[in-house]
């Protein structure tokens, strides 16, 4: 049986004898044990060409996870622009429908903030375009003011 520490005895009487100019003579090793330094080699061959194709498949697997990541961010940037798109379209709209309203509210140099809501006919114009301020987020009320 090869052991580990045949194994480096060996490697020392191996070092020892090409320090010492003795050239390749290894009379001292059993063909048993050149036969388990062999297998031993064969068996860290095979070892090795298996760590190298599960490198190889940790390679590919952060690759394919890599590539699903930015395409979910890429998905997540294009709704959120589009999110962003439909914001501003939406603002605009509110700000024109406000636009228009305080336009009909103000025939007759009559402002919204004016009319008593509960006898006068555009209450619900007037509401509407209140309704238009807080959603645009404007405390202060109309522009146009």
């Amino acid at each position: 049986m090869l052991t580990p520490e045949r194994i480096e005895e060996i490697k020392e009487d191996a070092a020892h004898e090409i320090s010492e100019g003795y050239g390749h003579d290894i009379s001292d090793i059993t063909y048993e044990e050149v036969l388990g330094l062999l297998a031993a080699l064969k068996e860290s061959q095979q070892r090795i060409g298996k760590l190298e194709l599960y490198v190889k498949s940790l390679e590919f697997n952060r690759e394919d996870t890599q590539k699903r990541a930015n395409e979910k961010l890429r998905e997540r940037d294009t709704k959120l622009a589009e999110a962003q798109q439909t914001i501003a379209r939406q603002q605009e709209a509110l700000e024109s429908a406000r636009n228009t309203m305080e336009d009909a509210l103000s025939v007759g140099e009559a402002r919204y903030k004016d009319f008593d809501t509960r006898l006068c006919p555009w209450a619900d114009l007037s509401d509407g375009v209140e309704n238009i301020e807080a959603a645009l987020g404007n405390k202060e009320g109309s522009n146009k003011a």
